[in-house]
């Protein structure tokens, strides 16, 4: 069944206001931080691998997960090879160790199983190799980070959600080079649907409305369909906003922190409040966790 998906124009330039006037200066930083002494090649490891497998779970176990694989990747000199034979047992073991319990560990030693055979096998087994390959582009005919990246399965994503995550990450610590920023993108993971959606910046029809409402799973398609659409909208808003996409991702955090979170304010006391969809303070309103590529 055809979904009844539109964007509000209307939304697109007021929430393009709202993201400029956000300051990122001085905000902690929720992304996870690298010693002075991290080398580039040890960065890139640690990130790709993090990024690959911290989907689905909480803040506090994110954090714990990140300080888990610092170890692994790092202090361990977990080199490709050695990853290559990683099992779930062994990835649960290492999580563990931290007070992270892994849901579906099995899937996610699968996916850095993964990456690690490929970048041994396609890299020599250096993972910014993958970084200086794309010869500072995002996308190119001749593999930019964006296509290169997609190489590993963990980072095949509607919208490419988990693609753009990792490297405005790495953009941002100077890793990753980018000399064609348009051709960043926001990541669309659950904050960020909710987000647009609870705006009303994508409009949808009542039944799915009452669907992400209820908690209800939406289906692999409608997920993706939704989050395409959505990713559509925010390129919208990065336009009108002036602000390049990776800018935008963190303005769009900041405002999902600061103004949708039902338990931190009351919707009377939002900004551009008659903007919100009333309905969806029911419950959080996000699609449910749980899906891979979260």
């Amino acid at each position: 069944m055809p979904l009844d998906l539109s964007v509000d124009e209307d939304a697109v330039k007021s929430l393009a206001i709202l993201a400029r006037s956000i300051s990122l200066e001085g905000l902690p930083d929720r992304q996870p931080s690298l010693p002075a002494s991290t080398t580039r090649e040890e960065a890139a490891a640690y990130l790709i691998l993090l990024y690959a497998v911290d989907y689905g779970l909480e803040a506090d176990d994110r954090r714990r997960l990140s300080a888990a694989l610092w170890d692994l990747v790092v202090e361990g000199g977990g080199r490709p090879g050695e990853l290559a034979g990683i099992n779930g047992a062994r990835l649960s073991t290492i999580a563990g160790r931290s007070g992270v319990r892994l849901p579906d560990p099995e899937l996610r030693a699968m996916l850095l199983r993964d990456i690690a055979i490929k970048v041994r096998e396609l890299y020599s087994g250096s993972y910014y190799a993958i970084v200086v390959e794309s010869h500072g582009m995002l996308r190119h005919k001749n593999g930019g980070f964006l296509d290169r990246i997609q190489d590993f399965q963990a980072y095949r994503t509607p919208a490419l959600s988990k693609a753009y995550r990792l490297a405005s990450r790495m953009y941002r610590l100077g890793i990753l080079p980018a000399h064609d920023l348009w051709n960043a993108g926001v990541s669309v993971d659950s904050a960020l649907m909710g987000l647009a959606v609870r705006y009303g910046l994508v409009g949808v029809d009542v039944d799915l409305l009452e669907r992400i409402a209820a908690g209800i799973p939406l289906d692999p398609w409608t997920d993706r369909v939704l989050r395409e659409y959505v990713y559509a909208a925010y390129r919208m808003v990065s336009l009108e906003a002036g602000l390049d996409p990776f800018t935008l991702d963190e303005a769009l955090r900041v405002i999902y922190e600061r103004y949708c979170r039902y338990d931190l304010v009351k919707l009377d006391e939002k900004p551009c409040a008659g903007r919100w969809t009333p309905m969806l303070w029911v419950r959080d309103p996000h699609p449910p966790r749980g899906s891979w590529w979260d």
